[in-house]
């Protein structure tokens, strides 16, 4: 039986699913990890948070160097990879405890291993196509992650004006820093 749990740190609000509580205890114990490592570096490098273009990261945790990766291929900010990184090393914590199949949802950034196939829901505010639409997610055995930024839904800045931009990719933290450039890129004029 999937298990689903509602996770909320500061501005962290995510939904994990798992088939056992241990792994979900893993997932959030590597979500709080990261939130950690994150908050403790930008107490060291505040520019890092305010940014909105690539920032060279020369020393830090991994997950920060991801996300500055992540955001230098994209062109935006490397906080515009936070929600990705963050589920990714929660999946990626719970997999280290050799589970199948782990989901988290922050906020529409989702990471995942799933051993069995997996339909997500396109969520777009007010628009016409909102809850509509589905995908189906074959079995993945690696991470993959399905992240979504919009300028519409939510908390996070956009300088476009799209509802949804969804974008598919085996590195969650690529995948929302992507989403978030296409997003900004969108604008009716």
């Amino acid at each position: 039986m999937t298990l689903r749990h509602h996770f909320e740190l500061r501005e962290t609000i995510a939904t994990i699913l798992a088939d056992d509580q241990s792994v979900i205890d893993a997932a959030c114990e590597g979500i709080r990890s990261a939130r950690h490592e994150i908050e403790r570096y930008i107490l060291f490098d505040p520019f890092f948070e305010m940014s909105y273009e690539p920032v060279v990261v020369k020393e830090g945790p991994d997950i920060i160097q991801k996300m500055a990766d992540a955001a230098e291929i994209a062109g935006v900010g490397p906080m515009a990879a936070v929600a990705g990184a963050v589920a990714c090393a929660g999946v990626r914590a719970a997999h280290n405890t050799g589970a199948s199949f782990c989901i988290i949802d922050n906020g529409g950034d989702i990471a995942m291993i799933t051993d069995r196939p997996v339909h997500v829901g396109l969520y777009a505010g007010r628009s016409p196509l909102s809850g509509r639409y589905a995908f189906c997610i074959p079995p993945k055995e690696d991470m993959y992650g399905i992240c979504t930024s919009s300028a519409t839904v939510g908390h996070s800045f956009s300088f476009g004006t799209a509802d949804s931009v969804t974008v598919f990719s085996p590195d969650p933290i690529l995948a929302d820093a992507t989403a978030t450039a296409i997003c900004n890129a969108l604008t009716i004029t």
